[in-house]
């Protein structure tokens, strides 16, 4: 048994090597352009850097070997590389089982064409390599992919793509800074719709050249249901997509389908917003989150925070809260601080219902709503602008765009009609409206409950 899983480990050595020849290729500071399928010959990589390969740890050996280069144990398929501070650990590439590599291997020499628990080629994965994470619509059972960005080394399992390691530890890892690419997944309902409706042409505008934006959608739909869907991989939801400036739409979708569809960089929960400022709805969060990582390990896992109604709104959710708009933002503070918070498997959480608080405080009162709750277009953009800025980390101090409509939709309770800013007594320019947005913003920032 162990003559087998050291004779896989050896194979694997010229596997790993053209992988880390690729890897070096692509290091230089212009980055050629990869074909998924087969990929633009790079340049040739630096001198020296070299592969060993011995049974037993590389530091009991006495090894002629310099910095960059790289060990494997074939006792143990543990992979090495050297450091000034010595040889540091960077991945183990042995099966689960503790007998066979979890990379595609070749079928051996001997006649009978390799033992049981080898591959008849016809079966083998593929070789791929890109900028980023890979889709999870590219390569086939068995694939393997190397990021030429952060070296992370990927397996495909059936349909979805996981981490084997890293060779080369000392690089950061992917996220939508490296390649310009910012992908945003939301899990949500009507409140993720207004959130997101504007975050496209914001980013845009801010410099982002690739931008994607998810929204799954169901009316009301509480975190509850958000998980029972995700188990039983339910087809209730409409998926709305933007890639392109138009949002596309697609109907009895499961979250599973869209979750799957990419490697998302940022996955937006929030609950609905009846439930909102009630914290024993919260508890199915570490479930849901278990789920995803499964299906998107790398994704950053963010909360957005939904907004109080108006403080006029006729109808029986509002009753919750004692009809009380103050009330009600109170309670959705406690449960974001209490449950939110503390739970590190949030990277960040978008402020987005203290901006919308903010925005009230200024001249233009509460009229942010087309209905008493859903957001008017100017409330959309501060929605969209305040996720971008809290939640991604983009700087937004410089910005300049805003809607054309953005004064426009807002509903009149009174006459039953959509009516402008003007109609109800607001008058702001472009610019008062970007600065009040803004301001909003990084308020919200320096109070997030306030």
């Amino acid at each position: 048994m162990r003559k087998n899983t050291k004779r896989k480990c050896f194979i694997l050595i010229s596997v790993l090597l053209a992988l880390l020849i690729l890897f070096v290729s692509c290091k230089d500071d212009e980055i050629p352009e990869t074909n998924l399928q087969g990929g633009a010959d790079g340049k040739d990589g630096a001198d020296g850097t070299v592969w060993h390969a011995e049974s037993g740890s590389p530091s009991e050996k006495d090894i002629e070997a310099k910095v960059g280069d790289f060990y494997l144990d074939t006792e143990t398929c543990d992979v090495y590389q050297l450091y000034v501070e010595g040889w540091t650990f960077l991945v183990n590439i042995k099966g689960k089982d503790g007998e066979s590599s979890v990379l595609p291997i070749p079928p051996s020499d001997s006649e009978d064409g390799g033992d049981d628990d080898g591959n008849d080629e016809g079966e083998l994965g593929n070789w791929l390599s890109g900028q980023g994470t890979p889709s999870n619509s590219l390569g086939n059972d068995g694939a393997v992919y190397l990021d030429v960005l952060t070296a992370d080394v990927w397996y495909k399992t059936g349909v979805i793509w996981t981490i084997m390691g890293n060779i080369s530890a000392n690089i950061p890892k992917q996220n939508w800074k490296a390649d310009n690419s910012l992908k945003i997944l939301f899990i949500g309902n009507s409140f993720s719709n207004d959130t997101s409706h504007y975050m496209y042409d914001i980013a845009k505008s801010l410099g982002i050249e690739n931008v994607k934006i998810g929204n799954l959608y169901i009316s009301g739909c509480t975190l509850t249901t958000h998980l029972s869907n995700i188990k039983s991989k339910s087809k209730d939801y409409i998926y709305y997509t933007n890639t392109d400036g138009e949002w596309k739409t697609e109907e009895s979708f499961s979250a599973n389908e869209a979750i799957l569809s990419d490697n998302w960089d940022y996955i937006s929960l929030q609950q609905s917003s009846a439930n909102s400022g009630r914290k024993d709805t919260y508890s199915p969060i570490e479930e849901i989150i278990l789920q995803l990582k499964k299906m998107c390990p790398k994704a950053k896992y963010v909360w957005n925070m939904t907004w109080a109604y108006d403080e006029d709104f006729d109808d029986l959710m509002f009753e919750k809260y004692g009809n009380d708009q103050e009330n009600m933002y109170n309670a959705i503070c406690s449960a974001v601080k209490d449950v939110v918070l503390n739970n590190e498997e949030f990277a960040k959480i978008s402020y987005t219902g203290t901006a919308i608080q903010n925005v009230r405080a200024s001249k233009v009162n509460d009229n942010l709503t087309r209905d008493g709750y859903h957001l008017s277009n100017f409330g959309k953009y501060v929605a969209g602008l305040t996720f971008l800025h809290t939640a991604v980390g983009l700087d937004i101090s410089e910005l300049s765009y805003i809607p054309d409509d953005f004064d426009k939709n807002v509903f009149d309770s009174q006459t039953n009609k959509k009516v402008t800013l003007y109609d109800v007594g607001v008058i702001l320019t472009k610019e008062e409206a970007i600065e009040i947005a803004k301001s909003s913003v990084f308020e919200a920032v320096n109070s997030p409950f306030k």
